[in-house]
Parts: C-alpha cells; structure tokens; sequence
C-alpha cells in the first residue's frame, strides 16, 4: 500500500475531539482520506477519519479561520469566521471537516 504524505495542519481540539479541515473536497489528499476513511497524522498516529457536515462542521470551521492567521488560508474557505454557525452549516457539503477517531489498525 502507497503512503502519501502532505503537508496539512491539524484543527485545534475542539470539545476534546480533533479535526482535518479543509475547504474543499477537490483537494487529492481530501479525496484519498474519504476513499479511505483512514489516515495518520505525524505525531498522533493512525486515526479513522469520519466526514461530518451541519453544525458540528460549522463549529469547526468557525473556530478554525478564527485562529488561522494565513490570509491565503482563510480566503480558501467559502465562509467569513464571523458569520453565524447556521450560515456556515450551508456550506458544509462542499468543505471537508473530518473528526479524527483514535485507529488501532495501521
């Protein structure tokens, strides 16, 4: 099995949980984690990678472009941070927000 890596950065903690981001699902490592449902992270290890949408995206992707500070970064996203959760909740299906779960498979 081919293992490649890119360069990403992972979402702060949110709730106790971890999170991908992206902001959108063309991205080849986006595609690959969601054929997969799996992937690993340097320094935290192997993880499965559950694709989540509406609010609990919203929350994510709010809290992520409120602490990005990479203009180039946060203009990728189809969303400003200050909108409201329920207007960033519409834009779910075309971002990616993966909640990473802990993966004792490697």
């Amino acid at each position: 099995r081919d293992l490649h890596s890119f360069p990403t950065r992972r979402s702060s903690d949110l709730s106790g949980q971890r999170y991908l981001t992206a902001p959108n699902r063309q991205r080849q490592w986006v595609k690959n984690v969601l054929a997969s449902g799996r992937c690993r992270i340097v320094g935290d290890g192997p993880a499965r990678a559950v694709l989540v949408e509406g609010e609990e995206a919203a929350g994510v992707i709010k809290t992520y472009l409120t602490v990005l500070d990479i203009p180039f970064a946060t203009a990728a996203f189809p969303v400003d941070p200050g909108e409201p959760i329920e207007r960033i909740a519409g834009h779910t299906r075309q971002t990616a927000v993966f909640r990473l779960e802990q993966d004792g498979g490697s």
